[in-house]
């Protein structure tokens, strides 16, 4: 309790004077002579209380945000008038974070739903921040997230307030291989027999991979045609119909990775290309230019000659959109329409950090797991990096 006194003939006390927010204040005034016929009160915080009643004399406030908060009390007896203040500190609570996870352990490929909760502080966050420990990250109290590779993971999530305040919470999540059940030989079977068995697995297997290895390649080519059209639908050029591949109905065509690297127009010759004296050739092999390459394409080949950033590490202006923009020669409105697309199919992330020589953190954009798998298949299609010196 803080007390404080007057000669005008009152006191004025505040219980408790001091604590964490909300703090619930009890105010009381000591009235040495005579009766008091109105309270007049400024809790400090933005609120008053006027009153003729003798029980506002001691009244109850709650203060609900941190701060030091000076309580100031006029008192009337008929035409005598007396004031007294006490001040009033209210802390922050302290910064908490917790987080659950939907599973925390499964086979590939798992799926798993995090939500956060986050109590005290300033109430003002400005981080929230989620690494997968895969090396997947995220952002916000609730997110949905896949594991494809196998391996245990600690998921962590980070948060920041405006005061300075920062705290985390981490999960443990386990993702297993998808089990193989190997038929197991019968006792007794001659081992002729169990030899033909054993060729026989792997003679599937071998079939298997490479209609694994066809499939991929046939869906890597669809996701860069769609990507291709949507890119032409973006710069305002006109958009072939989608070929008839012969994909079932309902099939996904969402933009995945794998910008197309077909040049935009043919090459200037009448003689089609891959021919000899008219004739097809085999032994001739074309790659698209330099300059037939989409902007997306060439944002990926960038950021992939940048190299990964690690947590502490200071990123340079490569990394940014200005950088970008510098670097390929590309409008910083047009890029931005790019830069988003890209990170709808996941092939970027961007997120908020330090860059050398400026003055504040700035967007930094870096490739995902699908992103780096596309910059190394453009390598192998476009031959030596375009970019690289």
């Amino acid at each position: 309790m803080v007390r404080g006194s007057t000669s005008f003939g009152i006191s004025l006390s505040a219980t408790p004077s001091n604590g964490l927010a909300p703090l619930p204040v009890s105010f009381a005034i000591t009235v040495l002579s005579g009766t008091p016929s109105s309270f007049n009160w400024s809790f400090g915080d933005g609120t008053y209380l006027n009153g003729t009643n003798s029980s506002d004399g001691s009244p109850t406030h709650v203060y609900t945000e941190p701060g030091r908060f000076l309580a100031t009390v006029v008192v009337h007896e008929e035409s005598n008038v007396a004031s007294r203040q006490i001040a009033v500190n209210v802390s922050a609570p302290k910064l908490a974070a917790s987080i659950a996870a939907s599973s925390t352990s499964g086979t590939l490929p798992l799926t798993v739903q995090f939500d956060a909760t986050v109590t005290g502080g300033t109430g003002t966050y400005l981080t929230l921040r989620w690494d997968f420990g895969d090396g997947g990250v995220g952002a916000g109290l609730a997110i949905s997230y896949t594991y494809e590779r196998a391996g245990a993971f600690v998921a962590t999530f980070t948060v920041n307030d405006s005061g300075g305040g920062g705290e985390r919470s981490v999960v443990s999540i386990r993702v297993s291989p998808v089990p193989t059940d190997a038929p197991t030989p019968r006792s007794g079977l001659p081992t002729s027999v169990l030899a033909g068995w054993v060729a026989l697995s792997f003679a599937v297997g071998i079939v298997a991979a490479f209609a694994v290895q066809w499939g991929l390649r046939r869906r890597s080519t669809r996701q860069r045609l769609e990507l291709d059209r949507a890119e032409r639908t973006l710069e305002g050029e006109p958009v072939p119909p989608p070929a008839d591949d012969g994909a079932r109905p309902g099939a996904m065509t969402l933009l995945e990775p794998g910008p197309s690297v077909l040049p935009r127009t043919p090459p200037p010759s009448d003689r089609p290309i891959g021919t000899e004296s008219g004739r097809p050739s085999s032994q001739l092999v074309v790659r698209p230019p330099v300059e037939g390459l989409r902007v997306s394409q060439r944002i990926v080949l960038h950021l992939a000659r940048q190299g990964a950033l690690h947590d502490d590490d200071v990123a340079t202006v490569g990394y940014t959109q200005a950088g970008m923009a510098s670097a390929l020669g590309v409008r910083q409105n047009a890029l931005t329409n790019v830069l988003t697309r890209l990170m709808a199919a996941q092939i970027l992330r961007v997120e908020l950090r330090h860059v050398s020589g400026q003055p504040r953190r700035l967007k930094v954009y870096t490739l995902t797991s699908r992103g780096e798998a596309l910059a190394r298949d453009l390598r192998t299609e476009v031959g030596p990096d375009p970019g690289a010196h």
